[in-house]
């Protein structure tokens, strides 16, 4: 018995079942962190920084080809803070380098910045109060709540499998 639990699972059904279920788990608290944070971040003080590294990036994933990356400095009561957070949840991606570039131009090197951070902790910040690529939020959402019922439905599955071939196993050796 112990036998066919560890090789059905270790075979991957139930272990990719439980992966999807994940997936969609993390695709949900995503979008409601970036939601919490937006919501707080309406009480945070304001400072001025300077951007110390600004440029277009090759995005590796799935989807949109170009992300922009921009580093900044700033100070709080005398202590120095270096951010890279432009706005909450997932950084926006463009599927063209010139509209990346557009982007990017908001953000010259050596320029001032308006800076939002947290007075309970400065070194949580960012450039602008709102959430990254809102967008893609419906369908990202969509994709979390099919991603959980579809992990859930077949790791079920995978029990129901399970339970059958232990009932027929006891069945067999009586």
């Amino acid at each position: 018995m112990e036998n066919l639990i560890a090789t059905l699972f270790l075979s991957g059904y139930g272990l990719i079942s439980l992966l999807i279920f994940g997936v969609g788990i993390f695709i949900i608290q995503t979008i409601r962190k970036g939601a919490r944070q937006l919501d707080a971040s309406q009480g945070w003080s304001v400072t001025t920084g300077r951007i110390t590294e600004a440029y277009v990036r090759r995005n590796l994933g799935i989807g949109y080809n170009y992300l922009v990356r921009v580093s900044y400095e700033y100070q709080v009561l005398g202590q120095s803070y270096t951010g890279a957070k432009v706005a909450f949840g997932v950084a926006k991606s463009y599927q063209f380098r010139s509209q990346a570039e557009n982007a990017l131009a908001c953000y010259p090197l050596d320029s001032q910045v308006t800076v939002y951070y947290d007075p309970s902790n400065p070194a949580e910040a960012v450039l602008e109060r709102k959430v990254g690529d809102t967008s893609k939020t419906p369908f990202v959402k969509s994709l979390g709540v099919i991603a959980i019922f579809l992990g859930l439905g077949n790791f079920c599955q995978f029990i129901f499998i399970v339970l059958a071939t232990a009932v027929g196993t006891l069945t067999r050796s009586k």
